[in-house]
């Protein structure tokens, strides 16, 4: 699950938080990375926080940008890794320049 599930749209030098939710506590891996024209980047762990809560067993992983600038637009990917099996879901960050 992401939220927000549409594109974010974030006035430049403002903040924005993606929220990516998984279940399973004991066995998610949760990791964001930016696709670039070489590949998918992983987001340095500053950026991304990582809570699990066992009561209601998800984890999520929170990325976190402070004063957006334009070249934190872009698509990002939250790659889920559940033992030997991979499952991803993409974000847009728009930075709105006005």
């Amino acid at each position: 699950m992401l939220k927000p599930e549409k594109p974010v749209i974030v006035p430049k030098g403002q903040d924005v938080n993606v929220t990516c939710e998984s279940k399973g506590v004991s066995v998610t891996k949760l990791q964001w990375k930016k696709q670039t024209n070489t590949g998918d980047v992983s987001v340095s762990e500053d950026f991304v926080t990582i809570i699990k809560d066992r009561f209601t067993n998800k984890v999520r992983a929170i990325l976190m940008i402070t004063n957006v600038g334009v070249e934190d637009g872009g698509v990002y990917k939250c790659v889920l890794r559940v033992f030997e099996k991979i499952g991803y879901r993409f974000t847009r960050i728009v930075v709105d320049n006005n």
